[in-house]
Order: structure tokens, then sequence, then C-alpha cells
């Protein structure tokens, strides 16, 4: 294993351990067995360790040719259907929102914190809203390969899509569970559906 790979093992374990507010780079060095000098050789800074965590370390969203800017999927489903690839994103972004709230949420805590944090994310060239433009991306590429023939507004479905397994990550936290209710994303890809097909019918 790399010193890198060895870093950011040890950052996801602590900053899902502290969140990412009482994490330092002194306690991810010290889990990774190694000087803060190292880690500096590797990552800028507390956020570039954070941004590469949510990118290489949870769930993807995107397909595996992604990797600028998501992580390769592993073990998706194989899918047939408009409906059965709605779905397999919906978990896709549910997983991902899962795993990595316990990170995220302790930087809303402090006004202070949450300005710097978002400043040197925006400064890395990242933001929240990093999320409905890896769904818009998977669905353009599944209409690019034929994958389903709609031609509808993919930014709101994915937008939709993404606000959809959001609240529900933030409610499976709430409850102290992982799982996604089936008959909610079934819900809730068949309410997008019709919107993803509305190309055929113009």
């Amino acid at each position: 294993m790399s010193t890198r790979d060895r870093i950011l093992d040890a950052a996801a374990r602590v900053m899902t351990e502290r969140g990412i507010a009482a994490t330092t780079t002194r306690a991810i060095a010290a889990a990774a067995s190694c000087s803060e000098a190292l880690l500096y050789k590797h990552f800028a800074d507390k956020q570039q360790i954070f941004l590469a965590v949510l990118l290489e370390r949870m769930p993807g969203v995107g397909a595996a040719d992604d990797r600028a800017t998501g992580v390769p999927v592993a073990g998706a489903a194989e899918v047939t259907t408009d409906a059965e690839r709605l779905t397999e994103l919906t978990r896709r972004l549910f997983d991902f929102f899962v795993r990595s709230f316990p990170i995220s949420v302790s930087i809303f805590g402090s006004p202070e914190l949450l300005a710097e944090h978002r400043d040197a994310i925006r400064a890395h060239g990242y933001g929240p809203e990093g999320a409905i433009a890896l769904a818009a991306g998977q669905l353009r590429r599944d209409q690019r390969s034929g994958a389903f023939a709609g031609g509808g507004d993919l930014e709101a479905v994915a937008s939709v899509l993404v606000g959809f397994a959001f609240h529900q990550a933030f409610l499976a936290t709430f409850d102290g569970r992982d799982s996604l209710p089936a008959e909610a994303v079934q819900r809730a890809v068949a309410t997008v559906l019709p919107a993803l097909e509305a190309g055929d019918r113009a």
C-alpha cells in the first residue's frame, strides 16, 4: 500500500469518527503512522485530504471513466430499463451521502470554521453542487450510449434525485440505519421518469 493510500485510509477513519471540524492533520498523520511533513508531501491541506476521501474512499456516483470528478463505481448492479438505471443512480447517491454525513456535518456547527472550509474547498475547485453535476453526467453518458432515448431535462432529473437521496440519507443517519426504503425510491423514480422521457414525446 502506498503512503498516499495509507493516509487516505487513516483520514477516512478519523474523519468518520470525529467529523472534519475536529479532525487535524496531526491526528491523520498519527493514524497513518507517518509524520505531518510526509502528509504534506502528498496533500496541500486538510481540505484536499477531505476531497480525496470523498472522491476515493466514499461510494462512487459517476461511471468508471469519470475518475477526474468521481470514484469508479464498483459492483454496480446490472440494469436494463430506464427505471432501473434511475434506481441504481439514486442508490449510489444515497450510499455516498449516508457515508459522508458523519464526516461533513460537523463543519456546520461553527460559522467561522464553515467559512474557512468553504473558501478552501472553493479554492480547490469543488463544492456541494458537484453531486448534481456527477448525477447529470451519469445520465448524459447513459443517454449518449443509447441506454435510454429520452431527451428530457437531465439537470432537473439529477437535481431531484440528489435532493431525494440527500434527504433519505439524512433520515437514515438520524434513525441510525444505512438502508434506503425500496418503496420510497420507487416513488421518486416514478416521479422523475416522465421528465426524463419527455423528449420522446416532443
